[in-house]
């Protein structure tokens, strides 16, 4: 969802589903994560939303060791959802910090 709108929308009328990973709603999770802002990524799903796709995505909400957490987690569906999303996902992703992070706490 981190992309200019118009390619969005070019693959929409294509797409019978969308799913959607956000990383986090929170702009500084995302920016510290990722390298970038998180504001496509909400533009973007407002448009989705607006437009009537909300039922048609499954929005992914990843726990990032190191970079959120539950409470993260939690803030992030609300958002989501006051967006007009029902179709969530909360996971966990498994990244080399979150291996090591787990080593360390089993040693």
């Amino acid at each position: 969802m981190n992309v200019p709108k118009v390619f969005l929308e070019d693959v929409i009328p294509v797409t019978d589903s969308f799913i959607i990973d956000i990383k986090d709603m929170d702009p500084r999770i995302y920016s510290n994560y990722t390298g970038r802002d998180n504001k496509l990524v909400i533009d973007n799903l407002r448009m989705l939303s607006v437009n009537g796709l909300a039922p048609k995505c499954i929005i992914r909400i990843p726990e990032i060791p190191g970079f959120n957490d539950q409470d993260a987690l939690l803030e992030s569906e609300r958002k989501v959802r006051s967006l007009g999303f029902e179709n969530i996902d909360r996971f966990n992703y498994d990244t080399e910090y979150g291996k090591r992070k787990r080593n360390m706490q089993d040693a």
